[in-house]
């Protein structure tokens, strides 16, 4: 549990929620941009920790998207109230502890999402508490944080070594703060799900397969359906070899005359 008042937390009120999608790897968010908050990389890592810092794409909590073959799965988080996006930063060290007043009430301020959004210690949160699995292996995610995250949220994608027909989602977010807590989960083609504490893996159809075995099932199938078509012909051909000739009527001799 994160080291702040249990009475703080406000589990009950609009709850946070995330998206699950496909993503595509080559996409115009592959580049650096400046968000007016200082430079991030397309994972959120600020720009003065290093390339080789552990939270930089790459780094221990993140890897880089872009490299390699397989499918990218994109999870956008947004916090459902703007208190528990302050209460998230004071328990993670981010925002100080006054902010949170002994009655439990929560002083939130518009430069809290400012905070966050730039912070190493969100990213390595949100890979800790949301993973990604596909046929059983994890998938490496890398957090593209927003400029404005108490508006917009942020952004995780996960690259899994191969294409996906169905991933495993687990979402733990904001249960360390109150077990109460909730996360309302979209998928593609209108699919929901709601996340809670016990109950916070959901797997998720993504509409995809894996190609390489998609290739050698249609080869198998391709070769099942010639072999029948040999199997057919060499079954016509017996049968007309098997099959009696018949003999054209010999001629016959009547009164000296030839007869047919």
């Amino acid at each position: 549990m994160l080291g702040v008042l249990p009475a703080a937390a406000h589990p009950f009120g609009d709850p946070q929620t995330v998206t699950i999608a496909l993503a595509d790897k080559h996409s115009a968010d592959k580049h650096s941009t400046d968000d007016g908050y200082g430079t991030h990389d397309k994972y959120g890592a600020d720009k003065k920790h290093g390339a080789d810092d552990k939270y930089s794409a790459g780094g221990e909590y993140g890897s880089d998207a872009s490299s390699g073959g397989g499918a990218v799965v994109r999870v956008r988080w947004k916090v459902g109230g703007l208190d528990d996006l302050t209460l998230l930063g004071v328990g993670l060290g981010v925002l100080p502890k006054d902010r949170v007043l002994m009655d439990g009430a929560v002083i939130y301020r518009p430069s809290d999402g400012t905070a966050m959004g730039s912070s190493p210690k969100l990213t390595e949160y949100l890979l800790r508490r949301i993973t990604v699995t596909s046929h059983g292996k994890d998938c490496p995610g890398a957090v593209q944080l927003i400029a404005d995250l108490a508006k917009s949220g942020a952004s995780i994608e996960y690259t899994c070594p191969s294409a996906v027909g169905a991933v495993a989602v687990t979402v733990k977010t904001l249960t360390d703060l109150n077990p109460a807590y909730k996360t309302l989960a979209t998928g593609p083609d209108g699919a929901r799900a709601v996340y809670g504490d016990g109950n916070d893996q959901h797997e998720w159809n993504l509409g995809t397969v894996d190609t390489k075995h998609l290739g050698r099932s249609a080869l198998l199938q391709l070769g099942a359906v010639a072999a029948a078509v040999l199997l057919a012909a060499a079954a016509i051909i017996y049968i007309r070899r098997r099959r009696p000739q018949a003999r054209p009527n010999a001629p016959r001799v009547v009164s000296g005359w030839w007869r047919g």
